[in-house]
């Protein structure tokens, strides 16, 4: 009820799931649906042009990636928002441990598999 309640004055939410919010929670609230304060959004692919910039944004205290680094997250990720963000944490995760670029991204593979074929094994 609070997050309800904040949320109609203005604070931004965002959920992430394979089925609708509306098939996520009991029916048997006494209250107003809480799911219905929620827009819909379906993210499809980045463009070339919107990876790439995902990837020379400047974050305070993150190291740039290389230009191989980059191209080869870019590859990784054909475009896809999580496994974009899935291989950059582990690429630099890998620089702070001496990890080479390959080792992370076969890191970021296993994790991405995981998380989309995971519920289904």
């Amino acid at each position: 009820l609070d997050l309800r309640s904040i949320a109609q004055r203005g604070l931004v939410m965002v959920t992430a799931s394979r089925a609708p919010l509306s098939a996520l929670l009991r029916g048997d609230n006494p209250v107003s649906p809480f799911f219905n304060i929620f827009a819909v959004v379906r993210l499809g692919p980045f463009s070339d042009e919107e990876a790439e910039r995902f990837l020379s944004v400047q974050r305070p205290s993150v190291p740039p990636f290389s230009s191989d680094e980059r191209a080869r997250i870019l590859r990784f990720a054909n475009g896809l928002p999580l496994a974009l963000q899935i291989a950059c944490f582990h690429v630099l995760e890998g620089k702070r441990s001496e990890r080479n670029t390959s080792s992370s991204l076969k890191l970021a593979e296993e994790e991405l598999e995981l998380l989309l074929l995971g519920s289904d094994r």
